[in-house]
């Protein structure tokens, strides 16, 4: 509570390991429980800086702040911060003396980058906000898109190296938020070959400014990728390339229902591809199909890769130390599927430095859990292959 006073209840007999955290800095001692007995145990969690925040408007007005990541957070090299926020006041507490970026994206406000040194003790901060603009958009199709997403909206000014993305619903319709005043560069891009369809200059003046253009969406696709073993939707999103009778190619990933969508094509002759990463045949997957005029539908069916099988481990490593074995099919790390090494290596390179992972393997036809502790930026210290497990349930 604001005393610092704790209290745990219902807890079964045994040793524990218990932490106070604060910021960058944490104290822990071990105790041992005992049934019917109340146990007292005083942390103290000392160091560091503390950095007060107030905000206020050119009209010296409060300014409220969002606790999200995205629109408020103090960072540098190790890790991103969020504040304890009052109405018009952050607060910041057990941060490493040093020199972070303060970032701040409110809105209604511009966005604004600042750097601050943080000392020992208490650190104070006051901040006036620029008033921003807002962006509200519309498409004028000539006809109703695909449901998924074939276009996005990207926004840049000359003077930030920022960009504000923004994806149109099915009407057309998107917004930007808490842009600096000043000249923008608008550009509807298509998802496929990340090219420019339209490109505008805007001056975004305080309050709400417009964009309104039409767009010739021509020929449409929409591609279901199913997984051939269940029929069902894949557990993880993939790559669909398609490339025409020129070898031009576009690519987009799969949504959460195994959807994919392009927009903008001729008339003609296409290739549908699916890249050998994300079958278990390792090899790729391949439909010859043909664009006319309007809506056209393809679903493909892949024996899709469902795990990662250990060829190899190395001595004293990670997975030698967590009790993985060669011929292990690595199911789940951290919860999620593993399927494919790009999904790997992206869920390892967001684990913290000494992390203890959840890992879930299939040996000999049976499930097992592990746990690892994860060095940052490394891997689990294995070989490994795509691989079809015969797990009927994760």
């Amino acid at each position: 509570d604001s005393m610092g006073r704790y209290r745990m209840v219902s807890m079964c007999p045994g040793d524990y390991e218990v932490e106070a955290i604060n910021g960058d800095f944490k104290a822990s001692r071990t105790i041992t429980t005992q049934i019917g007995k109340t146990n007292e145990l005083d942390l103290a969690v000392e160091g560091g800086g503390t950095l007060t925040v107030t905000l206020r408007d050119e009209r010296n007005a409060a300014v409220e702040i969002p606790m999200t990541t995205k629109h408020f957070n103090l960072r540098d090299s190790e890790a991103i911060r969020l504040p304890d926020a009052a109405f018009g006041t952050a607060v910041f507490q057990g941060i490493k003396p040093g020199s972070y970026e303060l970032m701040m994206m409110l809105p209604g406000y511009g966005r604004r980058v600042d750097r601050v040194v943080i000392n020992e003790g208490e650190n104070a901060l006051t901040m006036s906000l620029a008033i921003g603009g807002r962006l509200e958009g519309r498409l004028r199709f000539d006809r109703t898109p695909p449901s998924v997403p074939a276009y996005y909206v990207k926004a840049t000014r000359a003077d930030e190296n920022y960009k504000h993305y923004a994806d149109p619903d099915q009407d057309g319709m998107f917004r930007f938020e808490s842009l600096n005043l000043g000249e923008w560069t608008v550009e509807v891009m298509n998802w496929g070959t990340r090219e420019a369809l339209i490109v505008r200059q805007v001056k975004i003046q305080p309050g709400d400014n417009f964009f309104d253009e039409s767009l010739d969406i021509k020929g449409t696709l929409v591609v279901s990728v199913i997984d051939g073993a269940t029929g069902a939707t894949p557990r993880y999103e993939c790559d669909v390339r398609l490339l025409d009778s020129q070898g031009r190619r576009q690519s987009v990933q799969t949504n959460k229902d195994g959807l994919a969508a392009f927009a903008g094509l001729e008339e003609g002759d296409y290739t549908l591809r699916i890249d050998p990463e994300y079958t278990s045949s390792g090899l790729p997957t391949t439909k010859q199909i043909h664009i006319s005029a309007g809506d056209n539908e393809q679903s493909v069916r892949l024996d899709m890769a469902d795990s990662l099988k250990i060829t190899h481990i190395q001595p004293g490593s990670q997975a030698a130390n967590a009790g993985i074995v060669n011929g292990d099919l690595l199911l789940t790390y951290k919860g999620e599927p593993t399927a494919s090494y790009q999904q790997l290596r992206a869920l390892i390179d967001a684990t913290k430095d000494g992390e203890v992972v959840p890992l879930t393997v299939q040996r000999d036809g049976k499930t097992i859990q592990l746990k690892v502790e994860q060095w940052q930026g490394r891997m689990l210290g294995v070989n490994i292959d795509k691989a079809k497990s015969t797990a009927k349930s994760r």
